[in-house]
């Protein structure tokens, strides 16, 4: 997983995450005590954490390809569980 962009000690984490990294990165912003202040999915699959979503405070960006329709729908469904639509 490509994680963190820290400029020093006291930087806000940037995750990014594409596929399945993208479960790891957001479970890792929804339980992590440090703050994560930015978090990017590139074609990720956000529905395999479907149970942390609602932890995850980071702005977040789902980044999916208009003709993956299946991602789309599955991103639009892990969408719904969140708190903040």
């Amino acid at each position: 997983m490509n994680i963190a962009i820290r400029e020093n000690q006291q930087a806000a984490h940037c995750f990014f995450g594409a596929s399945t990294e993208a479960t790891s990165a957001l479970r890792t912003a929804a339980h992590s005590n440090e703050k994560i202040k930015t978090l990017v999915s590139d074609g990720g699959r956000p529905y395999l954490a479907i149970t942390e979503l609602p932890q995850v405070t980071a702005t977040t960006l789902l980044i999916v390809g208009s003709l993956d329709t299946t991602v789309i729908m599955m991103n639009k469904m892990a969408l719904k569980k969140t708190e903040i639509h």
